[in-house]
Formats: structure tokens, C-alpha cells, sequence
């Protein structure tokens, strides 16, 4: 078992700090005990250097753990900010880059920032930062979250062969790491909630697999993810959710008739910031992604990827090539 004398996610610069300051303390006892031994001849110097010895130890422990006291200060400070931004302004670049500003951003940071990145849409940035996170080492919780950043990311810009590679591999680690922790942090935050997100996906796939027991156990779950959410998100994500089925099950027409109703509703839901509505309506046009696959499968003229307006114009009987598919953000 290997014994670390300091915490692991410690900077550099501050270790150097610690490590200086030490030796001038120790330095300084040493100094000082020579000068007692001159002094005081007949007097042990034993205890003197102990004391020093012990007071630069401590110095060098100060230094390192009043960093750890700031930096968790600091963390707890962002995301209370960040919940702030997210109620004023919904999901964002500018919410992402809180969490890349801070100094000496660790894994939690870094996650948190690829996370919201890709919350934003920012699947290009967000795939980037991802990859220069050190992943080799990630413990349960934050592997679930990099690896539903990744799912995410794959399936809203339709690279479907790598999503269910992800999911092929990695599906039991994640949910397991979901069940123990359901929370990325100790207390639920709307705008961290990666569980849902990948049960919401996990149930579209299913759908598509035909496993409808399976689908439902991730509805259901996904379901209690948005019961702790607010009025406006537990009164409408529930009807969202209902239209993915729709689409990933092929009922096209119903689903585009209920998409229109619920677009209609959320225009005119009382009480929310604009924001906050634009992340709903969002949510809703991603809803069609859902049908992809069924309609690849039931149309060999249909072929790569098939956003939201792509899916709505073959419904409509034109082609993806006519399409207007620039209201997603893809890679």
C-alpha cells in the first residue's frame, strides 16, 4: 500500500512553497539549537531540534492544507454560482467556463467544465478538454460521468457504431456507478445531473433494441431524476420523455403532432426565464434523434447522420440532402 504524505491533487507550486518554508524553519532550528549548545554547554540540545524539527513539519503541513481549506471553499463558492447562472442563463459556454477558469482545475473541475460543454452542445470543445483529462485512473463516479459525456456527445452528432461500442463495454460500470452515487456531488444540482442524461439515452437504445423491459426500467429511473427538479421541469421533461418513445417506436405522426403541442406548452409555461425555456425546447428538438435509428432501419435510402430537421423533412417525403440540419450542433 503506497503511503502519500501529501493529498495527490496538491499543485506543484504549492508543494515547492511547503517544501521551502520547511527548510527555512528547519534551518533556522538548527541555527538556533547550535547557538543553545554554545550557550548552555551541559544542557541536552535533543529537545530544541525536536521542537524545531516539529514546528517546521508543521509549517509545511499548514501551507498544504490551508490550500486544500481554500480550494474546497472556493469549489462549494463555484457551484453555487454555477446553479445561479444556470437558473439566469440555462446551459451555456459561459456556465462550462467557470470550471476551466479556476486555478489549478482538477479532475472534478475538468469533468464538471466537459459536462456542461457538452450540456451546451459544445461537442467539439467538450470532446477536447475530455481528452486531456488523465482518464487512466478515474475512480467509478467520474469514469460514469466522462464515459456519459462521451455517449452524449456520440449519439446527438450520430456516431452511433462508437455509442454502442461505449454502451457494449462500459453500460454495467456505469449504472453501477449511478446506483451507489446517483449525485456527482454530495448535494443534487439540476445542472450536474449526468444520471439523467444517460438514462434518457439508455432507454432511446433500448427502445431501438426492441428491449422494452429495459427501456422502462431507464424511463422509470430517469423519471425520479426529474421528480427532483422544479415545477416547470416535472411538469414537462415527463411529456418529452413520451415523445422520444414516440419517435425510437416509429410512431412518427404522433410524435410530431405531440411535439408541436408540447412546444406550443412550454412557449407559454408561466413563471420561467427565457433561458430556461430555450433548454426545454432544446431538449424537445433532440427528442427526434430518437427516431434515427428506426428510420435507417426502415429506409435503405436514408443514410448517415439524421438530425432533428432531417428526420422531419423524410417525414414530410423530402430527403436528408434537402434538409436543413444546422439547428444541432454536431461535430
Amino acid at each position: 500500500m503506497r503511503i502519500r504524505l501529501i493529498p495527490p491533487d496538491t499543485p506543484k507550486p504549492i508543494v515547492i512553497t511547503a517544501i521551502v518554508l520547511f527548510f527555512m524553519f528547519l534551518a533556522t532550528g538548527l541555527a538556533a539549537t547550535v547557538h543553545l549548545a554554545i550557550e548552555y554547554p551541559h544542557d541536552s540540545p535533543v529537545l530544541p531540534l525536536l521542537f524545531f524539527i516539529a514546528l517546521a513539519v508543521a509549517a509545511f503541513y499548514c501551507v498544504v492544507y490551508i490550500w486544500q481549506l481554500m480550494k474546497k471553499s472556493a469549489f462549494r463558492a463555484s457551484v453555487m454560482h454555477g446553479q445561479k447562472v444556470y437558473q439566469e442563463q440555462g446551459f451555456c459556454r459561459n456556465l462550462a467556463d467557470m470550471y476551466a477558469t479556476m486555478p489549478y482545475p482538477q479532475e472534478q473541475e475538468s469533468l464538471i467544465h466537459c459536462f456542461l460543454l457538452s450540456m451546451a452542445e459544445e461537442f467539439e470543445e467538450s470532446e477536447r478538454a475530455l481528452n486531456m483529462l488523465d482518464q487512466t485512473h478515474l475512480l467509478m463516479r467520474p469514469f460514469a460521468m466522462a464515459a456519459t459525456i462521451r455517449l452524449r456527445s456520440y449519439f446527438l452528432t450520430g456516431h452511433l457504431d462508437k455509442a454502442e461500442r461505449l454502451l457494449k463495454n462500459s453500460a454495467e460500470k456505469i449504472e453501477a456507478a449511478y446506483e451507489m452515487k446517483p449525485d456527482f456531488l454530495e448535494k443534487y444540482y439540476p445542472f450536474l445531473d449526468d444520471a439523467m442524461e444517460y438514462y434518457i439515452i439508455a432507454a432511446d437504445r433500448a427502445l431501438q433494441r426492441d428491449e422494452h423491459e429495459a427501456a422502462e426500467s431507464y424511463r422509470k429511473k430517469a423519471l425520479f431524476r426529474i421528480s427532483l427538479r422544479d415545477p416547470a421541469d416535472t411538469a414537462l421533461m415527463p411529456q418529452i420523455l413520451d415523445i422520444r418513445r414516440m419517435f425510437a417506436l416509429g410512431q412518427l405522426e404522433e410524435a410530431h403532432e405531440a411535439e408541436n403541442a408540447l412546444r406550443g406548452a412550454i412557449m407559454q409555461y408561466p413563471g420561467i426565464t427565457q433561458p430556461h425555456r430555450d433548454d426545454l425546447l432544446r431538449m424537445l428538438a433532440q427528442s427526434r434523434l430518437a427516431a434515427r435509428q428506426f428510420v435507417t432501419r426502415n429506409d435503405a435510402s436514408v443514410q448517415g447522420r439524421i438530425l432533428p430537421d432531417a428526420i422531419e423533412a423524410h417525414y414530410y417525403g423530402e430527403t436528408p440532402d434537402t434538409a436543413d440540419t444546422s439547428s444541432l450542433t454536431a461535430m
